[in-house]
Formats: C-alpha cells, structure tokens, sequence
C-alpha cells in the first residue's frame, strides 16, 4: 500500500471513508471484503494520516448516507456506488442492512443519484470485480490483511 506525504483529495477520501462506513454496516469486515478493499487501497497513495483516519473508522462507525451526500464529485459517487456494489456481493449475499443502505443512498431517491447507482453495474470497479470473482469462483485469502487488524 503506497502512501504519499500529500494523499489522496479530501473528496476522494471522503468517498473512501464512506466505502468503509458501508463495509462495517453489518459489523463485521469479512475476508472477502478486506480482500477487495485492500486491493484498491494499494494504488490509492493515502497519506499517512489518511490511513490512520480510515483505521480509526474502523471502531468509531460513521453513518454511511451522511459521508456520501458529502462527496461533491460525480465521479467519486460513481465510484462509491461501484464498490458499495462489489462489497455487498463479494460473500455472495447482500445483508439486509446492505441492500437498504443502497437503496437509501439510491441516493435520498433523487434522479441524478439514482442513475449513478443504476449505472454503477457497468463501471469498470465492478465489471473487473465480476470478472476476478467468477475466474476464481471464490476469493483466496484466508488471513486478514494488516489495515483491517482492528476490525478482527
């Protein structure tokens, strides 16, 4: 995981910061999930900061509808709701309190949010997903990566 001095945008972090917020919405972070999120966090360059923020998440829960109607960016929100996609699929189920927070942030049910969570199915975060879960029929990884020890 690379970090830079500098890290990413605070609206990117935002985005990133309400990712995690989705993946403890059900109060665990399954292997599957810290296998996806650990495979985009690596080429994110998070400064130092930012990782220990995102850590810190971890134990203090944010609310997830809050942290999106904070990202001011289209394309972060079309990248939120990729992700918030791939993590509600990666264990093969989407929890109940999952699939009710993507409907909620269908986005508060406004048009403009609720195309991009339509359209989120075709972007390339979960088109790559899809693709990488169904080659290798079930994600690998049998220990939690070391961002994600808090959450253990």
């Amino acid at each position: 995981m690379s970090s830079n001095e500098n890290g990413v945008s605070a609206d990117e972090f935002t985005m990133w910061r309400a990712v995690m917020a989705f993946a403890l919405t059900d109060g665990e972070l399954t292997l599957e999930e810290q296998k996806i999120l650990t495979h985009h966090f690596q080429d994110e360059g998070f400064s130092e900061t930012q990782l220990a923020a995102l850590r810190s998440d971890m134990n203090d829960l944010h609310d997830v509808e809050e942290l999106f109607s904070k990202i001011k960016s289209e394309d972060n929100q079309k990248r939120f709701c990729a992700l918030a996609r791939t993590l509600a699929w990666c264990d093969g189920d989407i929890k109940l309190q999952e699939k009710k927070i993507l409907q909620n942030v269908n986005c508060f049910q406004k048009p403009k949010y609720k195309d991009i969570l339509e359209n989120s199915i075709g972007h390339t975060i979960y088109k790559n997903f899809t693709k990488m879960y169904e080659e290798a029929s079930q994600l690998q990884d049998t220990e939690p990566h070391h961002i994600f020890a808090a959450a253990a």
